[in-house]
């Protein structure tokens, strides 16, 4: 077991439940009225604030203020940018949309994210 996996098991270092609501692919009615659903999947994640350094991966004009990095073992999703949106990680009542996935393979196959706060 990695470093990491037992990091991720332990409150001890930050680990703690969060909620990831994965949108499904869009579809639409009869009449052309789109309905997204979403499934809601249990994770551990280890979040913390962003740093400055972050700013580099992230989208021009994203606030870092408003920014966590969160470490999962759960592979976390910034969608496909057409009809798949991007995951969106509950996180001790606040809401975050990844907008950043680093898969970390030399890590054991981790995955790190950024994410932005939004109001639901």
């Amino acid at each position: 077991m990695s470093l990491l996996s037992t990091m991720l098991r332990s409150p001890r270092f930050g680990a703690h439940a969060a909620t990831v609501r994965r949108p499904r692919p869009t579809t639409f009615d009869s009449t052309g009225v789109a309905s997204s659903t979403y499934e809601d999947l249990p994770v551990m994640v280890i979040s913390q604030p962003a740093t400055k350094d972050a700013g580099r991966f992230l989208p021009e004009g994203t606030r870092i203020d408003n920014v966590r990095s969160f470490w999962s073992e759960q592979e976390l999703s910034v969608g496909d940018g057409k009809s798949l949106e991007p995951d969106v990680i509950v996180d001790r009542g606040k809401s975050y949309r990844v907008i950043f996935a680093e898969p970390r393979d030399a890590d054991g196959g981790y995955f790190k994210v950024w994410a932005e706060g939004f109001v639901t």
